[in-house]
């Protein structure tokens, strides 16, 4: 699944090995490794796909275990959205948007 927003943080339950961000990028600075300068895509995001390796379903009522996603950087670190790229380079999935 898609996630549009600051973008992702180092964080054990959604960036580790076995967690499932599949992919990072960033329209809003080009940079390669992935990032949160603002913070609010980790949160977001770990609410709904965060785990911990090895985890159980009956651990966790938040989030969706077998979640794989990519995370796509479409806002700045002032949450400021930069809408206009993305419907460029991903159409199918900023339609939702």
């Amino acid at each position: 699944m898609p996630f549009f927003d600051t973008g992702i943080g180092r964080h054990p339950d959604l960036t580790m090995p076995g967690t499932g961000l599949q992919a990072f990028v960033d329209i809003v600075n080009h940079r390669k490794d992935y990032y949160d300068d603002n913070g609010h895509g980790t949160h977001i995001t770990g609410i709904i796909a965060g785990k911990r390796p090895g985890q159980s379903k009956e651990n966790t009522r938040e989030s969706h275990l077998d979640s794989h996603f990519i995370m796509i950087k479409v806002l700045n670190q002032k949450g400021e959205r930069k809408y206009r790229r993305c419907a460029r380079r991903y159409p199918l999935a900023s339609r939702s948007l």
